[in-house]
């Protein structure tokens, strides 16, 4: 599909021949159920903002409709409606937006092509995830659980102008509800398939007038896993979340205030994946353990990842003369382990732990501090301007136990330490000129990070590493608005992601990567604010790209991180919403990728051994031209409202559908190690009371689609001195989305 049939295709349904409809689809919106003057009800994504409804993904008050960005929005509501409980079913209601996860749960976030697949604490992701303003830096952390929130902000493009590093693909703000000045509450509890029970429950209100307001929150949740243990007749990857929130807001004066927050969730799951069998290293001697049914295994280790993830964090509102003065101070705490899991899929009945690849008791621990403070001048003068600086420092560990393919290499213990210390200072003016605003800032970041390594079973000799990593990164654009219902805007923005050090060989560092981002778009409203359509094209400059491979070291599976030369990205984005009558609003989005490597050079494992010891038989060969992993040229996803008024109360029907495009997930672009396109379906059907109760039947997934969302590979087992295959052939990890799920939900709200 090229540019110019996706514009066509944007087009035509912005005229109204719903033709596009179910590909173009970038549903869900801030503000909770409100609606603009024209009734426009808040479900779309990036198009269908209302006037009244502000985010703050630039760092200035602004509606969605005016922000001069790529940036999608989901409210609670929508949230609820598309069974969106967490940032890995995030991906599924923002095209553009993909979240797999590696081994032990690890989360790798992208948007537009643009992410990480680096594992370990001496890496960092390319997508920035913020909770309440506050920096979240460990890859599994990311996972958030999603309790008492008002909106999900996803800015697509690099944004380290604004955010700084570790934003080279975009950012996401997850933004909790604040305390209110009325007391208000809610409470719901559901069950569904899989033993699914589900509490959630907020009470909001003034404990002193308009002098100190408080909130409180909590959800439960326990559900037995999508998968079938046929070792032991268990159910795996079961889930449990148990976690509160707590906030004060305390206002001593009419231009000051600070908000006080504290939040625990504490998360136990299991990680599941599928081996296939054609390329298992291990059914090749035990194919009886192999069965069809792609969500049952045989495992002698089941399954286990206990995860804490808790923090404060206070935030200072103070207006001045000058200009309005916010201030974040946080320390938080991710603690996840022991983790145990099973790679091999075959169990060996009488002997504990045998011949066994997985975790037997991992722990990995970060804590981390975050500050920033900046000051934001009044966007109405001619011109305004944001100006702060952030400070961030973490101290991460990581306690690894893994067992070895044999019994004569039975397993290896290691520990590792990893502390990063960050500054940076940055400006980001707007001068208006009339209907046209020039916008230009720059931040600079500088960033010190150490590793070390220590092998205690078998001992090894310590190693350690550090590295520093400065920046600039500026940004510029124009913004034109010819008429209230028409902004136009073109910009020039940096992304900068610091270098780290590989897992096993701290010595083995890797460089910082880079991206240059040129974006245009329009956000407009017309036909009497019914219809609102917007889209943006932008092309990407990508640089000293950081990859990961699977490759096999001394008959051990390991990740090399390198460094893998550059990539050029284009595309489109489109959403579209259009309300068709007082109660039926139709819409959706459609994101469009080209993305393909420069001249970069990698070792195949496929094609000999990666490791021998002779450097020119190593298969390296040419990726140029090769699609990035996990950038599919296509993802969509659309929506349906409708509402029947009845004497008393309100009966709602929500429909939703997302679809991918293939997607390879090596840069070999190798077809046995891609995942063939898929489309998900999900309903929702509420009756909502004119006294506040309401009762829900919901569905996710409804196709029961076996949906791969990661695929992790590695070589065959190799000699590394010949790279003569000693046994079987690559091996090949499958992750799915969840089954078809659904359920009944009742609750109030006041």
């Amino acid at each position: 599909m090229t540019l110019s049939s996706v514009m066509r295709c944007s087009c035509s349904v912005m005229f109204a021949t719903f033709a596009c409809a179910p590909a173009l689809a970038q549903a869900q919106a801030a503000g909770v159920g409100q609606e603009d003057v024209a009734g426009l009800p808040s479900t779309s994504a990036d198009a269908a903002q209302q006037g009244d409804i502000v985010v703050t993904g630039l760092r200035r008050s602004a509606t969605a409709q005016d922000t001069a960005a790529a940036i999608s929005v989901l409210n609670a509501d929508q949230l609820d409606k598309t069974g969106v409980l967490g940032t890995a079913t995030l991906q599924f209601q923002t095209p553009g937006l993909l979240v797999s996860q590696d081994l032990g749960l690890q989360t790798q976030v992208y948007i537009r092509g643009i992410g990480s697949n680096l594992q370990g604490i001496a890496t960092a992701n390319s997508v920035s995830t913020y909770l309440d303003g506050v920096y979240l830096p460990n890859t599994t952390q990311t996972n958030q659980s999603f309790n008492d929130i008002e909106r999900i902000e996803v800015l697509k493009g690099p944004q380290a102008t604004l955010y700084g590093r570790n934003a080279t693909g975009g950012a996401i703000n997850i933004v909790t509800q604040e305390p209110s000045s009325q007391m208000e509450g809610k409470a719901d509890v559901s069950y569904g398939n899989y033993n699914d029970v589900n509490l959630r429950g907020s009470l909001s209100g003034p404990v002193v007038d308009d002098v100190l307001l408080a909130r409180f929150s909590a959800q439960y949740e326990n559900r037995d896993g999508y998968y079938r243990n046929l070792y032991t007749g268990h159910n795996i990857a079961n889930l449990r979340i148990a976690g509160f929130r707590a906030a004060l807001k305390v206002i001593p004066a009419s231009n000051f205030d600070i908000i006080l927050r504290g939040d625990y969730t504490y998360t136990e799951s299991g990680d599941f994946l599928k081996l296939r069998p054609a390329t298992s290293v291990y059914y090749a001697g035990n194919p009886q353990y192999y069965t069809s049914d792609p969500r049952a295994v045989y495992y002698d280790i089941e399954p286990s990842q206990p995860a804490r993830d808790y923090g404060v964090s206070g935030t200072i509102h103070w207006s001045t003369p000058i200009g309005k003065v916010t201030s974040i101070t946080s320390d938080r705490v991710y603690a996840v382990g022991p983790i145990y899991y099973d790679s091999d899929q075959v169990p060996q009945p009488g002997t504990y732990f045998p011949n066994g690849v997985g975790a037997i008791g991992s722990y990995v621990r970060s804590n981390s501090l975050y500050h920033e403070t900046y000051l934001s001048t009044d966007e109405k003068r001619p011109l305004s301007a944001i100006i702060g600086g952030t400070y961030f420092h973490e101290n991460a560990s990581e306690f690894k136990r893994i067992l070895g393919p044999s019994l004569a290499q039975p397993r290896t213990f290691t520990d590792r330490y990893a502390r990063t210390t960050a500054y940076s200072g940055y400006i980001d003016a707007k001068l208006k000129l009339g209907q046209l605003s020039i916008v230009g800032g720059i931040r600079y970041t500088t960033e010190n990070r150490a590793y070390d390594f220590y092998r205690t079973d078998p001992v090894g000799a310590p190693t350690f590493n550090t590295r520093k990593d400065s920046k600039w990164s500026p940004r510029i654009g124009v913004e034109f608005r010819p008429s209230p219902d028409l902004l136009l805007y073109a910009t020039a923005t940096s992304g900068f992601k610091s270098g780290g050090f590989n897992t096993d060989v701290p010595t083995n560092s890797f460089g910082p990567e880079s991206i240059w981002s040129y974006e245009g778009g329009l956000k407009s409203t017309f036909l009497d604010h019914r219809v609102r359509f917007n889209v943006s094209g932008f092309y990407y400059d990508y640089k000293d790209i950081q990859v990961l491979q699977y490759l096999t070291v001394n008959g051990v599976i390991s990740p090399i991180i390198t460094n893998a030369g550059t990539a050029t990205l284009y595309g489109s984005d489109a959403t579209l919403d259009i309300k068709a009558t007082q109660n039926f609003t139709v819409g959706g989005g459609l994101s469009w990728l080209h993305s393909a490597f420069g001249s970069a050079l990698f070792c195949d494992p496929l094609k000999g051994s990666c490791t021998n010891t002779d450097p020119a038989q190593r298969p390296f060969f040419d990726v140029k031209g090769n699609r990035l992993p996990r950038a599919p040229e296509i993802s969509a996803n659309f929506y349906a409202d409708y509402k029947i008024e009845l004497g008393s109360g309100d009966l709602t029907f929500h429909g939703d559908g997302s679809y991918r495009s293939r997607t390879y997930y090596t840069v070999f672009q190798n077809p046995i190690y891609s995942a063939p396109g898929f489309w998900l379906f999900g309903a929702n059907v509420r009756y909502t009371a004119s006294t506040g109760w309401f009762i829900e039947a919901y569905g996710q997934n409804l196709a029961n689609k076996l949906a791969v969302t990661q695929i992790i590979n590695s070589s065959p087992l190799r000699n590394p001195a010949t790279g003569a295959i000693l046994y079987g052939t690559a091996a090949e990890f499958d992750r799915f989305a969840p089954p078809r799920t659904y359920g009944v939900r009742i609750g109030t709200k006041f």
